[in-house]
Formats: structure tokens, sequence, C-alpha cells
């Protein structure tokens, strides 16, 4: 995906220009939406992050990354009524999604959360 090299704060500029484009290209481009989102957070542009990571969930509302990128918008925004219900959203979607679970707001899940890591990451190839 274009961009990605490039989604470092310090190359923002590079990174913006190659998913705009990729987006114009195909307006279905979830991943260049939610990167971009992220991007824009980065760059303390709340709003653009908040509209673009929801152009990325109004194509797919149940993409565990958006709708976890989007409970970090929502955090930076202090709407906290909102966070806690979609971070454990994006947990029951993708349960081995460590960010999921890192996010969240119960203790417990830091070890779930470690937990699933060592699970998906220590598999040998054919045992995924």
């Amino acid at each position: 995906m274009p961009g990605l090299s490039h989604d470092g704060a310090e190359r923002f500029g590079e990174a913006e220009r190659e998913l705009l484009r990729a987006q114009a290209l195909d307006q279905r481009t979830i991943d260049a939406a939610n990167i971009l989102g992220m991007g824009h957070l980065k760059q303390g542009r709340i709003r653009e992050a908040e509209s673009t990571v929801m152009q990325a969930l109004l194509i797919a509302p149940e993409y565990p990354e958006a709708l976890n990128h989007f409970g970090i918008v929502r955090a930076n925004q202090q709407r906290y009524d909102e966070v806690h219900a979609l971070f454990r959203k994006v947990v029951q979607l993708r349960p081995d999604f460590a960010e999921g679970y890192n996010n969240s707001d119960e203790k417990s899940d830091v070890i779930r959360s470690l937990s699933a890591g060592i699970r998906v990451n220590c598999r040998f190839p054919d045992e995924r």
C-alpha cells in the first residue's frame, strides 16, 4: 500500500499525498483512510482524523483496526463514554489483536493481551 513506508510524523506530507492518491483511485480503500486518519491524529489534526477514520468505518463498520483508531480519536476528544465500548468491540471482533486489549479499560485485559500476542507470534507457520 502506498504511504505505509512514510507514515511516520517526519514524512507525513509524503505519506498523506500517496494515501490520498490511493483513495482517489479507489474510494473503498479502507486501509488508506484508516492510516491517513492516524497520520492526521499524529499531526494534531483531530477533526481530520475523525473524518478520515469514519470514512473507513462507513465502508467496513466492523473493521477492528479502524474501530481501534476511532477509539483513540475519541479518547483524544475526551469522549470517554464511547471509548470503552469501542475498544471492547475491537476485542470481540478480533481476539488476537493485542493493541485492542492494550487500549481497553480492564486490568485483566493486559494479561489476555500478552497471552494473545504470545499465542499469535509463537506459532510456527504450519500451525497458523
